[in-house]
């Protein structure tokens, strides 16, 4: 299986979580020609719905909580 390679600018938006929790961002899926990236969170860590960012090849895209949890439920993340 190839690893993803994740965007500069997708490295850039999770900068604070890697800095704090290490490099665990993920691909997501690709929806409309934006690829979806999360980042996976301790498992210790409280939060309500983690941060979620699109890239579509020149920018990044920002999600707000309604579409984290449909791309969640669109890519089969539990």
């Amino acid at each position: 299986m190839k690893k993803q390679t994740i965007p500069k600018q997708i490295q850039e938006a999770f900068a604070s979580e890697v800095q704090r929790y290490g490099n665990h961002i993920y691909h997501l899926g690709k929806e409309a020609g934006v690829a979806y990236y999360g980042f996976a969170y301790p498992d210790d860590l409280d939060i309500c719905l983690p941060s979620v960012y699109g890239y579509d090849g020149h920018s990044v895209v920002i999600t707000d909580s309604a579409e984290v949890a449909r791309l969640f439920s669109l890519f089969g993340v539990e």
